[in-house]
């Protein structure tokens, strides 16, 4: 049966007293207990990181309360809370038992019991979470219940942090809270401060004892005790081990308040570990200095440590050992005979309580620069035809070793065209077959004691312009003979593709000695093969004619023109 109680402890309290002046001969369960609500927020999604606190001086709060289910409703102006805490299907609430894997109610499946915090216009859609019955008041004769206490913890969507809180409707105890400002880790063989707050629903419990608890790792428990003060908070003292530590902070309870616990888990960590590297930015070759360094963990010196110092430059590394001073530091001295960067690194390897560090530092050991030039036979080729680069490296010390690369007109990277080692002059000559206009570029990529250099020279190739006849009778050289009133034809095709691009022609006939222009055609479009076909008619007239086609300068390549080519009529 349903109990639909509004919160008004006072007035039951009075009804209850009259009842025994008047000589009633049961009087009915006073309600001698306190109507409260208290949600703890801890990023979740309902009440984010806040803390509510109600009680019915400054709110409205009823319940509805059977032996399986209880509904607690709160509103104080602002907005409403609705806590439902629901037994499994078939069962009743039992008092001082703890319901685990909850899910939503009223759409818990069997065996899961019931849990839901909803207000303030937030809800979960899937949540997981468990709580505890305080307790359960119920009426002596009937055996309704009138009244209950409980702690709960709702997780929307499955998700962490959760959402806790404590209820208490007619209840003949507050729950009190406990309420965790422990640091989630600590450093191994440091000190730990277990630290939090007891508070009931009317704000902090002073003087309360508050006993905290860990394994001692041999089987054993090893307990503090602590008493929270005006403030409600409390603190204990530990040493971190090695391994993570899980404390227990419990509260037994008094007449007027629930026991409560806590599980408190702190991480154990490394004490972080720092080191120093210094060293000069830039040296001379075959100049001495000195790379110096410190190593600190938890802010204090690390003495007589090993720490590994990889010296690398270009000549290769080598691994060196030393051992910190009693202020934990440490030097070397060197002395580069090669230039460029020498890098350093020093690492320690750290112990069971101190985290490993590492350091970088780069010194700089100037190299002399020599002198790298490209050049060739000619700066303008003919399509095909074959470039000689030639590379002159200047003076080096242990490397004479260039790589020659070809960069085509339009090509997004260069391609390596030669490598080798130049001559006991310093030359290197590569062959390279000329289609377009090209970038030469050749690398020396340094020594021991010179920089890396690179040269870099440009060269041009005209376009090529082909012809090809057809239909004629005889051919010697360029000159094609056909019959008198054939149809000659032909294809003239440009090198390298000019797809979109023209092509320009010339006709000119013989006369006496003399050649005369008759047509010029300024634009024959080339199509996708960079070609275009033509055809010649005489209308039966004997004699020569001569041709010839060009194309124009592109970014590409440069202008061309065909050969003459020489038609004989006959």
């Amino acid at each position: 049966m349903s109990v639909r109680r509004r919160a008004m402890a006072a007035l039951v309290a009075t009804t209850a007293l009259l009842a025994g002046a008047l000589g009633a001969a049961a009087p009915a369960q006073a309600a001698t207990g306190s109507t409260y609500a208290q949600f703890v927020g801890t990023g979740d999604y309902i009440l984010g990181t806040g803390t509510y606190s109600y009680t019915p001086a400054g709110s409205t709060i009823t319940a509805d309360l059977t032996s399986s289910a209880v509904s607690i409703s709160i509103s104080d102006g602002t907005g409403s809370w609705n806590l439902i805490l629901r037994a499994p299907a078939g069962d009743d609430l039992v008092e001082g038992q703890t319901y685990t894997d909850a899910q939503r109610a009223p759409f818990a499946e069997a065996p899961h019991p019931g849990l839901e915090l909803s207000g303030h216009g937030r809800g979960c859609n899937v949540l997981t979470g468990r709580f505890t019955i305080l307790e359960l008041v119920k009426d002596a004769g009937t055996g309704d219940v009138t009244g209950v206490a409980a702690t709960f913890e709702q997780y929307c969507e499955g998700q962490q942090p959760p959402a806790r809180g404590t209820v208490g409707f007619n209840a003949s105890k507050s729950p009190a809270t406990i309420t965790s400002t422990t640091k989630a880790t600590a450093v191994i063989g440091g000190p730990v401060t277990v630290s939090g707050t007891l508070t009931d629903a009317a704000g902090p419990l002073a003087g309360a004892p508050v006993t905290v608890s860990r394994p001692d790792g041999s089987g054993g428990t090893t307990t503090f005790d602590a008493t929270t003060g005006a403030d409600g908070a409390f603190a204990v003292q530990d040493t971190m081990g090695s391994a993570n530590r899980t404390y227990t902070v419990d509260y037994a309870g008094d007449d007027t308040h629930y026991a409560a616990s806590i599980d408190v888990s702190v991480a154990a960590v490394k004490a972080s570990s720092t080191l120093l590297l210094s060293a000069p930015t830039t040296v001379k070759r075959g100049t001495a200095y000195s790379v110096k360094g410190t190593l600190t963990s938890g802010g204090l010196p690390v003495k007589y440590a090993s720490v590994t110092l990889v010296r690398k430059d270009l000549a290769g590394s080598r691994t060196i050992k030393l051992t910190t001073t009693s202020a934990g530091t440490f030097a070397k001295s060197d002395t580069p005979a090669v230039g460029g960067t020498v890098s350093w690194t020093v690492s320690w390897a750290g112990t069971a309580s101190q985290a490993s560090a590492k350091s970088t530092r780069s010194v700089t050991v100037p190299r002399a620069r020599t002198s790298l030039s490209v050049t060739t036979d000619r700066t303008m080729y003919a399509y095909g035809t074959t470039a000689k680069v030639r590379v002159h490296l200047g003076t080096t010390y242990n490397g004479r070793i260039v790589s020659v690369y070809a960069k085509k007109y339009g090509a997004s990277t260069p391609a390596l065209i030669g490598r080798g080692k130049v001559s006991s002059t310093g030359y290197l000559t590569v062959n390279y077959r000329m289609t377009t206009k090209t970038s030469f570029s050749a690398k020396f990529a340094g020594d021991y004691r010179y920089q890396a250099a690179t040269g870099y020279a440009t060269r041009y190739a005209r376009a090529k312009v082909g012809v090809g006849m057809y239909g004629w009778s005889g051919r010697s050289g360029s000159t094609y003979t056909y019959r008198a009133g054939a149809t000659a034809t032909g294809v003239v095709t440009v090198y390298p593709n000019r797809s979109g691009e023209c092509v320009a022609a010339t006709i000119q006939r013989k006369s006496g000695s003399s050649w005369i222009t008759g047509q010029r055609f300024s634009c024959l479009p080339l199509d996708g093969f960079s070609q275009n076909g033509f055809y010649i008619t005489t209308n039966g007239a004997t004699g020569y004619l001569r041709l010839q086609f060009t194309v124009a300068t592109n970014a590409a390549n440069a202008g061309a023109s065909s050969g003459w080519i020489y038609l004989h009529y006959v």
